[in-house]
């Protein structure tokens, strides 16, 4: 029996809020997860008490538990279900919260593998992850009539319900691009040009190019952001408005290399333009789409340690509904 450790970030045993140390501990992220890995199940506890012995013998609390069976062999699917009525989330809900808390530990990533070996689809309930922050509600999940080009449309009619779910990230590199002595305003004028014809959808925004570029030394996982016409698209007819942060490309290079997931991205063409006119300081936001590659449905028998840390970290960036949002999901969807 393996206990999973969820100690990143450490408890607040060891976390003062400000400078108070009679406050030790208030205020700070501590979730009350439990996850009991054997060979022919997988035990969930989730318990009101935080983790010290006080709240166990001296408070009433409530602990709720389910074993969930070992499947045959992995299924991937389950870690990016959707919430849809009778079919539950459990296992997405599950490997997303783990993933924000474990990601960026390497030695902790091959519990988001351990997690699809387990099947959760008889869920007696609902994760409603309660994470610190602020957040608004979760973009809808890709669909025909946002993508701008015809040959993404008609690829998407024919592939439906590919798509995974979505990232927020940004386009990083501009000022290196477009404020060169040497460049005279021909890419500022170039990036006009191009964004000028860029159909924008129902949400203002422009499907970009992201291509993965690796005749970069300093960086082996760069990725590309390409503005062009999608619909008559050619590299040479295109104007580079920046980069993935490096944060990003780190793991979506290895993901998109191994043909387990593909990637589009959309992005506010004014704002990126008045970024590479250097009007704003304001980051490029970029709406990065995920969606099963080629190798998607072999994972199972193509997945090495490498890969983990970045699949990881994939599940971690997908954008979900935490606390209320998530409550509100549920409600309105159960009702």
């Amino acid at each position: 029996m393996c206990i999973l450790p969820l100690r990143y970030p450490r408890f607040p045993e060891v976390i003062a809020f400000g400078k108070d140390r009679k406050n030790q501990g208030v205020a700070c992220h501590h979730p009350k997860l439990i996850v009991l890995q054997r060979e022919d199940s997988m035990r969930v506890i989730i318990s009101s008490a935080n983790l010290v012995p006080r709240q166990w013998h001296l408070i009433t609390n409530t602990v709720w538990w389910q074993d969930f069976p070992r499947r045959t062999s992995p299924d991937y699917s389950d870690l990016f279900s959707a919430f849809e009525g009778p079919k539950s989330d459990f296992a997405a809900q599950l490997v997303s919260f783990i993933g924000s808390l474990i990601n960026e530990v390497p030695s902790q990533a091959y519990w988001i593998n351990e997690i699809a070996k387990y099947d959760f689809e008889g869920a007696g309930g609902y994760l409603v992850a309660s994470v610190p922050g602020l957040y608004m509600p979760s973009p809808c999940y890709l669909e025909s009539n946002y993508c701008l080009s015809e040959k993404q449309i008609i690829h998407t009619k024919s592939s439906y319900r590919i798509f995974l779910g979505s990232v927020q990230t940004s386009v990083v590199g501009l000022s290196h691009r477009f404020h060169l002595p040497s460049d005279a305003g021909s890419q500022l004028k170039a990036l006009s040009v191009f964004l000028g014809k860029c159909r924008e959808n129902m949400h203002g925004t422009t499907e970009v190019i992201l291509k993965r570029n690796t005749n970069i030394p300093a960086d082996a996982n760069a990725v590309s952001v390409l503005v062009a016409d999608l619909d008559k698209f050619c590299e040479e007819d295109s104007v580079q408005l920046g980069f993935l942060p490096r944060e990003v490309a780190k793991w979506v290079s290895p993901l998109s290399d191994t043909g387990f997931f593909k990637f589009s991205g959309f992005i506010y063409p004014r704002e990126a333009l008045e970024a590479a006119f250097g009007a704003t300081n304001t980051k490029v936001q970029l709406l990065m789409y995920v969606s099963k590659g080629p190798e998607f449905s072999q994972i199972s028998g193509l997945i090495q340690d490498e890969h983990l840390p970045s699949l990881c970290s994939l599940v971690a960036c997908l954008k979900r509904s935490p606390g209320l949002w998530r409550l509100e999901e549920l409600h309105s969807t159960i009702r």
